[in-house]
Parts: structure tokens; sequence; C-alpha cells
């Protein structure tokens, strides 16, 4: 019973995104890891092969933090005017 209650506790938090962006799966704990290791040694090359793949944003666990690879640079621009926005309420 424990060992359901802790993978359950460790699926959790990636299965609130799955249907909502694009990038590989997770697995429970490792997260994207694993993929981005076997997609190439260097992490930059990995990025690049995934955004080529998923397209310019691409949303990755990384253990069990949500990280997003931007590869574009019209969709870093949005992203900035949107920060200003954002920072402008604080």
């Amino acid at each position: 019973m424990a060992v359901v209650i802790r993978t359950l506790r460790a699926t959790l938090p990636y299965l609130s995104f799955v249907c909502l962006s694009t990038g590989p799966t997770p697995l429970p704990i490792f997260g994207n890891l694993l993929s981005v290791a076997r997609e190439d040694s260097v992490t930059f090359r990995a990025f690049h092969k995934l955004t080529k793949r998923y397209g310019p944003i691409v949303q990755l666990w990384m253990g069990g933090k949500k990280c997003v690879v931007i590869s574009g640079k019209d969709e870093l621009k949005v992203i900035a005017k949107r920060q200003e926005q954002f920072s402008l309420l604080d």
C-alpha cells in the first residue's frame, strides 16, 4: 500500500499537464531526464532536437521541476512582452 501511495504522489504532478502541452511524456520520479539524455549527450543539442520534434516551445520535467524550452525568436518576443505586462501588475 505504501508503494502505491508513493507512486501516485510521484506521478500526479506529471499528469496535470500531459494533455495541455507539447513534449515527451515524463516518467514518474525521473521526469524527462532520460528523454533528454537519450536525444544527445550535450544538453543544448538535445533541447534543439526536441524542439525540432515537438515545436518551438517544449515543456519538460527535470526530476520534479517543470521546465520550458523556448527556441523561436518570435516566441521569445511574445514572452518578453507578456513578462513586461505581468511585471507592471506588481
